[in-house]
């Protein structure tokens, strides 16, 4: 299974962590972007026409209070 989402909440990480683990199925979690390359990626996505636009309030929401 294949779940990608922004997850910035340790706590829904950690649920699908059980969820994994219940169905002993592997759970990486990959997360490790280089502070610069950020706003980068979030340009990046805006230019992608099968990516919907996130406002800027909401990406840095996320990109601040990641956990």
């Amino acid at each position: 299974m294949v779940y990608h989402a922004t997850n910035f909440r340790r706590l829904t990480r950690d649920r699908l962590r059980r969820i994994a683990a219940d169905s002993s199925a592997p759970a990486p979690i990959v997360v490790d972007p280089a502070p610069e390359t950020i706003p980068a990626r979030g340009f990046a996505t805006r230019a992608a026409p099968s990516r919907p636009d996130v406002p800027d309030s909401d990406f840095d929401a996320v990109v601040t209070r990641f956990q």
